[in-house]
């Protein structure tokens, strides 16, 4: 039985989808009698400097101390281990790009002769690559990971919108394309309690889940629902997520001012039952980012059957356009408005998407699909082919 280790910088839940999508890929592969390990790091809390050991999803998780204030996820303990048992793994998987484990674990499966895979995550997207970019042009992409990336097996990806912006340092790389596994829990709830948990009855809900950040074009959506209130008096948007950051106050400071508070409402994290009883409640799903990599959230939305507005630049949206299956915009003030304003009009439309979408999420981006997908592609690598 082929063992299998992915290595993540961090399981930090703030760190978006990267994470969610490493212990998904585990998962899937555990499913496939492949024998399956994730190793990481994490905060410098406790004393122990070895690792903590738990199991998720059938999948062995080791996480090691890193290093106070190192951003990059320095961590001798996880060095020592890697070095160590490296070789007792057929395949590695590396998550991300520019961190201290990635590149430590690329160089120790070169050494090692074994074979790896390198998952992106967008870290190689002009939009990220623009974050310390001198360093990122002039040091660590030409000296460190041209060969990383050079020397895996596969480069994978997980749309053909991160293929055609995936920037290789002038690598020469296999690329693959292969969406991420995710089930979604799909257990049946009641849409009222939603609604009358959060004094909604009667309202037409646009829906929002996700990190409140800068790129997620939220000041275009709200924006756009003030233009759009008198036209219809009876539109909510929904903000989910953690609002604990400085943007997110700005942006509840804005509402605040501008007298919106009745139209923008702001429910802080929700948790697994709530976030299944809100996407049951929405009448339209909305993820308008001005980047986005994935966007794993549309997936569960249209596999509930709400109708989505997102943009161009949104990974999983290329799956979504081949079919017709989601009003796509462009990440722009007056597209949202106009595409959120044909939804709201227009309940063909929305009934159209709904089954569009329910398709999509159920088909190519299910997770029977997806895991197949990926089993197929680690015994080809297995298979040295």
């Amino acid at each position: 039985m082929a063992r299998i280790l992915h290595v993540v910088w961090r399981l930090d839940e703030d760190l978006g989808g990267t994470p969610a999508a490493a212990v998904n890929m585990a998962a899937a592969e555990t499913e496939y009698n492949l024998t399956t390990s994730i190793v990481t790091t994490r905060a410098p809390l406790s004393k122990a400097q070895g690792a903590f050991v738990a199991t998720r999803d059938d999948a062995v998780i080791s996480s090691f101390p890193r290093s106070r204030l190192s951003v990059y996820s320095y961590s001798r303990a996880f060095r020592s281990w890697l070095r160590r048992h490296i070789h007792e793994f057929d395949l590695v998987e590396i998550h991300g790009i520019f961190n201290y484990p990635a590149l430590v674990a690329a160089a120790a499966a070169s050494r090692a002769s074994v074979p790896y895979l390198v998952h992106p995550h967008g870290s190689l997207d002009p939009y990220d690559l623009a974050k310390h970019r001198l360093l990122k042009r002039v040091a660590v992409g030409p000296l460190l990971v041209r060969p990383m990336l050079a020397r895996a097996r596969r480069v994978v990806v997980a749309s053909d919108f991160e293929k055609e912006r995936l920037h290789t340092y002038r690598a020469r790389c296999r690329v693959e394309v292969i969406p991420l596994p995710y089930e979604v829990d799909l257990r049946p709830a009641d849409p009222m309690v939603f609604r009358r948990a959060n004094d909604l009855e009667g309202k037409m809900i646009v829906l929002y889940l996700g990190r409140i950040d800068s790129k997620k074009g939220l000041g275009n959506l709200i924006n756009g629902v003030a233009a759009l209130q008198c036209r219809f008096p009876e539109l909510v948007l929904v903000l989910g997520g953690d609002d604990r950051s400085y943007y997110a106050r700005r942006l509840e400071a804005s509402v605040t001012r501008r007298g919106l508070q009745s139209r923008v409402r702001f429910l802080g994290h929700l948790g697994t039952v709530a976030k299944r009883e809100a996407l049951v409640a929405a009448d339209i799903f909305a993820l308008v980012s001005e980047n986005e990599n994935y966007g794993l959230v549309i997936v569960e939305a249209a596999a509930w059957g709400v109708p989505v507005l997102t943009t161009t630049q949104v990974g999983v949206g290329s799956y979504f356009a081949k079919s017709d299956a989601a009003m796509i915009v462009e990440p722009n003030y007056h597209a949202v408005v106009n595409g959120l304003a044909r939804l709201l009009s227009d309940q063909n439309l929305r009934r159209r998407l709904s089954l569009a979408g329910r398709g999509v999420a159920g088909g190519v981006l299910s997770w029977e699909a997806c895991a197949k997908a990926q089993r197929e592609l680690r015994l080809a690598v297995l298979a040295n082919e």
